[in-house]
């Protein structure tokens, strides 16, 4: 099974921030768009003139949205790295990648792996004749210290089940856990590897801000750095052979996804992966070389609610909100441009894990993600939440149930589907507003618990365990004011949390299935968030100066600039 962290404002996995655009009115928003447009062509121009060189080197330029200006901190473990540091692992590597394209486990800085002891150990084989970008050798040793340097300084980087990590040889490390834990694979697999002869000197590495990296990546060097505007050239000692085919890659700061939009179709941006409403007439129409891929494949968005807060602390009132929402016509038609497939059930799975869906768990239980006001309006009013003279209904102290929906403002998509939300809560007589702000903002109210409802990610990987574990495991619902990275809304459920537990330590199949299926029917029984669609995986690019790009007739990779699988991107991409 794979850990995919959503993609998130600024966070160690993804290094950015999710859907981009400004929630402007039409004036603010032509008028930034006008200054963008003679800003960008103002930063281009210095990009090159600083390096001049660049001017005959192949340089792939990535837009990423959510990014006002660039502060040159390369730590991989830092929440304020830059963008391209950890994803799309441009300059430091995991020893395993996941691709939910073709669900295949490709070797990367390791080529195997083998478990032991019944699942209480695994084995990696790094790969050999790998150098950093400094010139020295990489080996098994710089694996275990990367793994001791997080346990020791980062809170244990949530590695809290590993034992202990020992480099046996120059090319062996093996883990031992506490417990047998079968996600371990992937969880370990996906972590990025740093040099120990570079980290073992630096004092403090949490605040370390690294402004010369040394990785193993594709590219490693950092030719040009701007406030707006960064380069990276290739890692002169990139272990395959050949590769990269292009010269280096290039981040323009952009705050949200109107600018990128428009540094597409004036084809600035070679590769993006943001929302464009009608991408077909907005982009792809305007030239030959224009492309996009949106692939279903991704994790279950939600509307999440604060659970320790009343009424959200009620199975009724959670359900009868997910049943107020128009997920068909509002959602994936509105909010999204019909992009979107609207959850199948109440569930909560994404359709990648269709395979493990359980009709049996929706049996003697109303489908609480079928859009049904009615029968909302009458759970709410049996469950003691009358409505006032103004139509506001109260909970069961008196108090008007009212609130926001936090999101990013970049994410123009998700905001307008916040919108749809707020004007169907109104139809159950809840007073919700959509409040938008600075992703890393709205982050740290999510991980803190400090907000009443917000539009967000939720856990994915290969099977439902992340997903579930990220909605109902009670080691990741922390109290009020805690850091969290899972479970925002804190809804616990201890029988899910046994489960989630017997589902980690065996690797038989059968029986991760069988447990599946229960923690399907406690999902279903206690509505822990309202599950609203599977959220696309976001694709564009041009062919104009590059090819090699991933699309539905050679599908080696998703088309998205900020996971792992970008890596195989930029490993295959050519000058035109």
């Amino acid at each position: 099974m794979m850990t995919v962290r959503a993609r998130s404002a600024p966070c160690a996995d993804c290094g950015s921030s999710h859907r981009g655009g400004g929630y402007m009115k039409r004036k603010t928003w032509i008028a930034s768009l006008v200054i963008f447009a003679m800003s960008t062509a103002s930063l281009f121009a210095m990009g090159q003139t600083e390096n001049s060189a660049s001017k005959a080197k192949h340089i792939l330029t990535i837009g990423r949205e959510g990014n006002n200006s660039f502060t040159r901190n390369f730590n991989p473990f830092s929440p304020s790295s830059l963008v391209g540091v950890v994803t799309p692992v441009s300059i430091y590597e995991p020893l395993l990648i996941w691709d939910p394209a073709n669900n295949k486990t490709i070797p990367w800085l390791a080529t195997s792996w083998e478990w032991g002891n019944g699942g209480g150990t695994l084995t990696f084989t790094t790969r050999e004749n790998v150098k950093w970008s400094d010139g020295k050798s990489f080996s098994a040793a710089d694996v275990a210290y990367t793994f001791k340097l997080l346990q020791k300084s980062f809170a244990g980087g949530g590695f809290d089940y590993i034992k202990s990590v020992e480099a046996t040889g120059p090319n062996t490390v093996v883990f031992t856990f506490k417990q047998p834990y079968s996600p371990a694979l992937y969880e370990i697999g996906k972590q990025v590897i740093v040099p120990e002869h570079i980290w073992q000197k630096i004092a403090d590495p949490v605040s370390y801000a690294n402004p010369d990296p040394v990785g193993t990546g594709p590219f490693t060097q950092v030719a040009v750095f701007q406030t707006q505007l960064f380069e990276l050239d290739k890692n002169p000692y990139y272990w395959q052979k050949g590769k990269p085919y292009i010269d280096g890659i290039r981040y323009p700061a952009y705050p949200g996804n109107d600018q990128v939009q428009l540094a597409l179709i004036n084809g600035d941006v070679d590769w993006a992966d943001i929302f464009i409403p009608n991408v077909q007439a907005t982009y792809a129409s305007k030239s030959p070389d224009y492309h996009y891929w949106f692939t279903p494949t991704s994790y279950t968005t939600a509307l999440i609610m604060n659970t320790t807060k009343a009424p959200f602390n009620d199975p009724i009132v959670r359900k009868a909100v997910s049943m107020s929402i128009n997920r068909e016509q509002g959602i994936a038609a509105e909010g999204d441009t019909g992009y979107t497939t609207p959850i199948e059930d109440a569930t909560g799975l994404s359709n990648a894990l269709d395979s493990w869906r359980d009709p049996a768990a929706l049996q003697g239980s109303t489908d609480w993600t079928k859009y049904n006001v009615e029968l909302a309006n009458s759970m709410l009013d049996q469950a003691g939440y009358p409505r006032g003279s103004d139509g506001i209904r109260v909970d069961h102290s008196g108090k008007k149930i009212s609130g926001d929906i936090i999101v990013g403002c970049a994410s123009t998509d998700w905001t307008a589907d916040s919108e749809v939300i707020a004007q169907n809560l109104k139809s159950i007589g809840f007073d919700i507003n959509v409040h938008c702000e600075d992703w890393g903002l709205v982050v740290d109210q999510l991980q803190k618990g400090n907000f009443t409802m917000a539009h967000t990610w939720t856990g994915a990987g290969s099977t439902p365990y992340d997903f579930y574990r990220w909605t109902m495991s009670t080691e990741e619902a922390k109290p009020i004011g805690t850091v969290t990275n899972e479970n925002y809304g804190r809804y616990g459920n201890k029988e899910a949390t046994d489960l989630l537990r017997q589902f980690a330590a065996t690797f038989d199949s059968t029986a991760q299935h069988q447990i599946v299926n229960k923690l399907e029917k406690i999902f279903v029984d206690n509505a822990p968030v309202a599950p609203l669609f599977s959220n696309p995986d976001w694709g564009e690019y041009s062919t104009a100066r590059f090819t090699g790009f991933p699309n539905k007739d050679n599908p080696y990779a998703l088309l998205e600039t900020r996971l792992p699988t970008a890596v195989l991107v930029l490993t295959n991409v050519k000058p035109k």
